[in-house]
């Protein structure tokens, strides 16, 4: 009796592509957000400036007054940042799945891709939150320039 020889057997490209679509749905989920974001609805932005200027002023009230500042509140969670919390959890967990791809010898262009694309996700999205904070205090630089002389003392 011989034995008949095994198959040369490929190994399972499991973990590679799962961590591929996870990537690639992570990645279009966080250029969806941003070009067609946000979902929850926003306040105007003359109001959110208003009330960041009215917040300043009691709070350096309270401050000259002596008395304390209120505790700091949690920030709820609405349907954009729940958005942008998956977003972020599936890029990362495709990382992982990629680098558990290549140790487990899967095919290492799909463990790779998988790595490159959680990790454009996440470079992604921290660029553009980069890009809206830069572009934010471009904002309130131009506001209080536009405002300076109606509040000089001089």
């Amino acid at each position: 009796m011989t034995m008949a020889s095994e198959p040369n057997q490929q190994p399972s490209m499991l973990f590679g592509t799962t961590g591929l679509i996870l990537g690639a749905l992570a990645l279009f989920g966080i250029l969806v957000h941003f070009v067609s974001g946000p979902f929850a609805p926003q306040q105007d932005l003359g109001v959110g400036l208003g009330e960041l200027a009215a917040d300043v002023l009691k709070s350096a009230a309270r401050d000259l007054a002596g008395r304390e500042q209120p505790a700091p509140q949690p920030i709820a969670w609405d349907i954009d940042r729940i958005f942008r919390a998956t977003a972020m959890g599936a890029s990362v967990i495709a990382l992982m799945l990629g680098v558990i791809a290549l140790l487990r010898d899967e095919n290492k262009r799909i463990a790779k891709a998988a790595m490159f694309v959680g990790v454009s996700a996440i470079v992604v999205s921290f660029f553009i939150w980069t890009l809206m904070l830069v572009l934010g205090v471009i904002l309130v630089l131009a506001f209080t320039s536009m405002f300076g002389d109606f509040f000089s003392f001089g």
